[in-house]
C-alpha cells in the first residue's frame, strides 16, 4: 500500500483530508480494500489527537481506493 496526491483544507482547529491509496497486488478484494483504507483513516485521526494540540485535528477523510499501474 502506498499513498499520494494527499490534499488538506479546513481551518484552525479541523482539517480535512483527501488521499489516493494505491493497492499492491492491484487485484485485491474491494472489500478487502476498503477495510485498509479504514483502518488507515482511524489510524491518522488517532494519531493527530495524541499528538495533545486542539489544532489541526483531522476529523474527517476522504480515501480514493486505486488499483497499483502495471508498468
Amino acid at each position: 500500500v502506498s499513498i499520494h496526491e494527499i490534499r488538506s483544507r479546513g481551518t484552525h482547529y479541523i482539517v480535512f483530508l483527501d488521499l489516493h491509496i494505491v493497492f499492491d497486488p492491484p487485484n485485491i478484494p474491494l472489500d478487502k480494500a476498503h477495510d485498509i483504507a479504514n483502518q488507515l483513516n482511524e489510524k491518522i485521526k488517532e494519531e493527530t489527537i495524541k499528538r495533545g494540540t486542539p489544532k489541526d485535528i483531522v476529523i474527517d477523510i476522504v480515501s480514493h481506493l486505486e488499483p497499483k499501474s502495471a508498468p
